[in-house]
């Protein structure tokens, strides 16, 4: 209900009940007044500054596990931590530029990728749906690196990835004194993989017979395309 000292309704929460909050007009105002206009104007258009948003998710990681880690009485860091990079699929309903149709995900979508460290997040990059799954993730994982050696100097750093990252620019960036971590990502079936594991896949199965339960056999070899 519309009280008397919120006659228009604008406000139903909060320290600010009673005061009226920005009409349409405003919001307009806002949203398209020219960027970089003079500070003596009364609206001014809100900008995200992209690069600042993005080193925000990594400086909030770094300060509460360097907090947590104090109050528990641990190393100020931990000795390892895990990457995990995903590309994923971000469903679109109307023509937003850089939208694409995904054989894989059938349907319009966006490709963002995403940089997570166990439930952290440390990066969510918006993407076209037409990009390649490993597009921007090495100079992602670099700026990221970079600064958490800053803050964690002796810190082990692993990559994770499924098969889309499996490309040699990556691997090689990875590998390279800028960087220097170690990387574990997942390759695409084919003949010569398949025949390479083939007694460790029948160990498998026959495992998986006998116990009626799922079963892992790791098997320990070189490849190359």
């Amino acid at each position: 209900m519309v009280g008397k000292s919120d006659p228009t309704g604008q406000d139903r929460s909060g320290r600010n009940r009673g005061k009226p909050l920005a009409c349409q007009s405003t919001l307009n105002r806002l949203a398209l007044t020219p960027r970089g206009a003079k500070t003596g104007r009364r609206y001014q258009k809100i900008v995200a500054r992209h690069s600042e948003l993005e080193q925000s998710f990594l400086e909030i990681f770094i300060e509460q596990h360097t907090q947590l880690r104090r109050a528990r009485t641990f190393a100020t860091h931990p000795r390892e931590i895990a990457f995990h990079l995903d590309a994923t699929d971000g469903p679109v309903h109307g023509h937003q530029r850089g939208r694409f149709f995904q054989g894989y995900y059938r349907t319009y979508c966006f490709r963002p990728l995403d940089i997570f460290c166990g439930q952290d997040p440390l990066c969510a990059m918006l993407r076209p749906a037409d990009s390649d799954a490993r597009a921007g993730s090495l100079l992602r994982v670099k700026r990221r690196v970079t600064r958490l050696r800053q803050a964690w100097p002796d810190v082990v750093i692993t990559l994770r990835a499924d098969s889309g990252f499996c490309r040699d620019n990556l691997r090689r960036g990875v590998g390279a004194k800028t960087i220097r971590s170690d990387i574990c990502l997942d390759s695409q079936k084919n003949k010569r993989l398949i025949t390479v594991i083939g007694r460790e896949q029948h160990e498998a199965k026959r495992a998986f017979e006998k116990s009626n339960q799922a079963s892992r056999v790791f098997a320990d070899f070189t490849y190359r395309t």
